[in-house]
């Protein structure tokens, strides 16, 4: 199962729209990923209270995702299991914003539900669960080009977390570098390692991203890739 988390596909962008250098108030963004047997997509926003991202304040975040995925497993019928996954988030923190870094801290209440065909009752992310989530998330920009984008999460529902590194090298309108992922839940551990592309085509924020992804439910390594549409007003 090489599903991903909402969250995952949201830091896709997230190096993008974190400058505190942005006069606005809210952000969107949306997007997809897939790998050779899932395919994922998300939409979700975020709204400072203060009507100012450039400064501190609290945030209210909130996003909706789907996606289909396949996994072998020689104790069904046909020796493999096809599933369809829908979850959604509500989440309020704190930003706190200076010259050089944004750093948040969110949490509120997620949800994901897990369809299976066939049933499959070994696998523990089957059917629907409620819970806690909290969410980390800093961007910093270091001395010279480089910055360091990083998100944490966890959910309680399914224990699904969620770990990001990006090491991008700004340049005017463009970013480019090394991105490395960790992520799971009760059913899957998977390991990403790739690259991420920016792009600032100008009130719109684009983001490419593929790489190796290693192991997940299947124990197999398979390329992955994504593509992110953010946008701040």
């Amino acid at each position: 199962m090489k599903t991903i988390f909402m969250s995952v596909a949201a830091a896709g962008v997230a190096g993008l729209l974190s400058t505190p250098a942005l006069a606005a108030g809210s952000v969107a963004w949306t997007g997809a990923s897939a790998t050779e047997d899932s395919v994922y997509a998300y939409i979700g926003g975020l709204v400072d209270l203060d009507g100012d991202l450039s400064t501190s304040g609290i945030a209210i975040r909130a996003g909706i995702s789907g996606g289909q995925y396949d996994y072998n497993n020689g104790n069904v019928v046909g020796g493999n299991v096809d599933g369809d996954q829908y979850g959604g988030e509500l989440l309020i923190g704190y930003r706190d914003v200076t010259a050089n870094e944004v750093f948040a801290v969110y949490a509120g209440v997620s949800g994901e539900d897990h369809d299976l065909s066939p049933n499959d009752p070994s696998n523990p992310v089957n059917g629907d669960e409620i819970g806690v989530k909290v969410l980390l998330d800093m961007n910093l920009n270091t001395q010279g080009a480089l910055g360091l984008d990083l998100m944490g999460s966890y959910a309680s529902a399914f224990e699904t977390y969620y770990i990001n590194l990006s090491l991008p090298y700004r340049f005017t309108g463009f970013q480019i570098g090394p991105d490395f992922a960790a992520l799971g839940s009760e059913s899957y551990d998977q390991q990403r390692v790739g690259a991420k592309l920016g792009f600032d085509l100008g009130g719109v924020n684009l983001s490419l991203g593929g790489g190796l992804a290693i192991g997940g439910r299947d124990g197999d390594n398979s390329p992955y890739g994504g593509i992110g549409l953010s946008t701040v007003f």
